[in-house]
């Protein structure tokens, strides 16, 4: 905990998304840092792909370091889109660890998407999410479902293509789940979506135009995002969390209950946010 204390004239202080001015003798308490914690996943080199049975290849680039899990560490500082590749002694099962402030994507027919097996640590280490797993077809497992996945900027096409376990509980911190132009894929692009979102704090998102394309999730699960995301209160037809204005969201193949809590929402949204709701 850090207190700046302005003895003369004025000062400006920036903790976070907070700005605070200060007179003299005015005092601010900064919070805390947040504790750095590597992003671990899993591979099996064994699997077929683009490299051979003892290496990984995959883009990962920024400014940090690798440990490979076999006893291999290699620092990074790459400014643009590097296919890195690591050659192991031993074919088989490795945890991957990545620390710093680091990017990694697989949306390329040069990275190892099917060696991906499994992510042992979301941590805080990556900036965005932005094609992170598109179709790791063989990610079948997740971290503990009480640990949050924050996302800071963008999750475009995240987990397309990818059969999840669980949803996981997700904290959206001012990002885009999909580009304002509308021709991104969504975030959770599999015809088997179907979870329980209502709990995710959305209050940040400014767009998500393909959110949920090409999903079936039940009506229940649709109902629960509606009221959810509104932390709508039935009994004082109020909600409970102020979202954005003018975002658009493609529900896919569900829609929601007529006559109740949900369509109020739904309404709210429409009618009060000026959302752009669509489904099938």
């Amino acid at each position: 905990m850090i207190t700046i204390k302005q003895i003369q004239n004025n000062a400006t202080v920036t903790d976070g998304s907070d700005t605070v001015t200060l007179g003299a003798g005015g005092s601010y308490t900064c919070s805390e840092p947040e504790e750095k914690l590597d992003f671990i996943f899993t591979v099996d080199t064994t699997i077929s792909d683009v490299s051979p049975s003892d290496s990984i290849s995959y883009y990962i680039y920024g400014f940090g370091e690798i440990d490979w899990g076999d006893g291999n560490t290699e620092y990074i500082y790459e400014d643009g889109n590097t296919i890195q590749t690591h050659k192991y002694n031993t074919d088989g099962v490795y945890d991957i660890k990545l620390s710093g402030s680091i990017w990694i994507y697989s949306f390329s027919s040069s990275s190892d998407n099917l060696k991906v097996i499994g992510i042992k640590q979301w941590g805080n280490a990556l900036n965005d999410f932005n094609r992170s797993f598109y179709n790791c077809y063989n990610l079948v497992t997740l971290p503990p479902q009480n640990e949050t996945l924050k996302i800071r900027r963008l999750c475009q096409n995240m987990f397309e293509g990818v059969t999840l376990p669980y949803l996981p509980k997700m904290d959206f911190l001012d990002c885009h789940v999909s580009n304002s132009s509308g021709n991104a894929k969504s975030a959770f692009n599999a015809s088997n979506f179907d979870f329980d979102a209502s709990y995710w704090n959305m209050s940040a998102i400014s767009q998500m135009t393909s959110m949920f394309q090409n999903t079936s999730m039940s009506q229940a699960n649709c109902d629960a995002i509606l009221t959810g995301w509104t932390r709508w209160d039935s009994a004082t037809g109020t909600v409970g969390l102020t979202l954005k204005s003018n975002v658009s969201i493609h529900m896919g193949n569900t829609d929601y209950t007529r006559g109740g809590d949900a369509e109020d929402a739904f309404n709210y949204l429409v009618n009060t946010l000026n959302w752009t709701i669509i489904f099938g």
